[in-house]
């Protein structure tokens, strides 16, 4: 994604925001964790920018806060939740690395901060044991 894109795409969630209050929703949670567009970012394997968007985790960060911060400008924070997790426990990209708990670790304590409906964090739904990917 380009960084036009980028800002796009946080235009794109407050639009989406608006529709749902517009369409008489009681709240809205924001998708932030799995192989979705924010865990791309959030990932030090698969986000490799070197712009504003990369490196640090405060950067790779930024798009998903960005994004929030728009949703909360059409909604109050107690109508507002955010589903996550930090990985999937799988060999490929998004497996765990050194990074994972401090990158999770920073996102949680930042959206503490926000006073949301709700975080619900998740992991991996397969039954993975006695596979290749459990190993």
């Amino acid at each position: 994604m380009s960084l036009h894109d980028i800002k796009q795409a946080v235009k794109d969630f407050r639009h989406a925001a608006q529709v749902a209050r517009d369409a008489g929703f009681d709240g809205v949670q924001i998708q932030g964790g799995f192989v979705y567009l924010f865990q791309q970012f959030l990932h030090e394997v698969t986000n490799r920018r070197t712009d504003e968007c990369g490196g640090p985790v405060e950067n790779r960060a930024r798009i998903l806060f960005e994004a929030m911060e728009a949703v909360l400008e059409v909604w109050p924070s107690n109508r507002v939740g955010v589903k996550a997790g930090p990985m999937m426990n799988e060999l490929g990209a998004f497996r765990a690395t050194d990074e994972t708990l401090r990158t999770s670790e920073y996102v949680y304590r930042k959206m503490a901060g926000y006073k949301l409906s709700h975080l619900l964090l998740m992991r991996q739904m397969a039954d993975l044991p006695g596979t290749q990917l459990s190993l």
